[in-house]
């Protein structure tokens, strides 16, 4: 059921066009049909207009299909655009479902440093030290270190 709702409400838009184009060319047909009789019933009388009836019914015919078409794409195109929409938001549903709990994230693996490697010397600033302990920086007149508590100077 939630299996790739974008492709269904596009589906939908589309069908809902083509049945809209359907239904202006019945429109049209039957439009046609409804004139015939009028076109009949007036050259019945004696008014000699056949020739700009015919014409006049022709171009009914074709801007009642033309502007059902056109009312049909209208309709559509917003819920065609809304299944774009959610085609493309790259929203992933069985993700959702599936990953209730939040991801276990695994530590680094460390790999062991080899003798070519030589650690990185840390410059300490003049009127610093490092603590023996826990090697925070601290000022040279400190007397405990202020991040383990150990006695520096006695």
């Amino acid at each position: 059921m939630f299996n790739n709702p974008g492709g269904k409400i596009k589906m939908i838009a589309k069908t809902v066009f083509w049945i809209g184009c359907i239904a202006a060319l019945i429109e049209a047909i039957v439009f046609a049909y409804g004139s015939s009789k009028l076109k009949w019933i007036i050259y019945g009388m004696g008014v000699k207009t056949e020739n700009a009836m015919d014409i006049a019914l022709l171009l009914a015919f074709i801007l009642i299909v033309a502007l059902g078409i056109l009312a049909s794409w209208l309709s559509t195109i917003v819920l065609f655009g809304f299944g774009e929409l959610v085609e493309n938001s790259g929203y992933n549903q069985t993700t959702v479902i599936t990953n209730s709990h939040p991801p276990v994230v695994s530590a680094p693996q460390v790999q062991p440093e080899s003798k070519q490697e030589q650690k990185p010397v840390s410059i300490i600033p003049e009127g610093m030290i490092k603590c023996p302990i826990c090697g925070k920086i601290i000022p040279l007149d400190s007397v405990y270190c202020p991040q383990c508590g150990v006695k520096l100077k006695e």
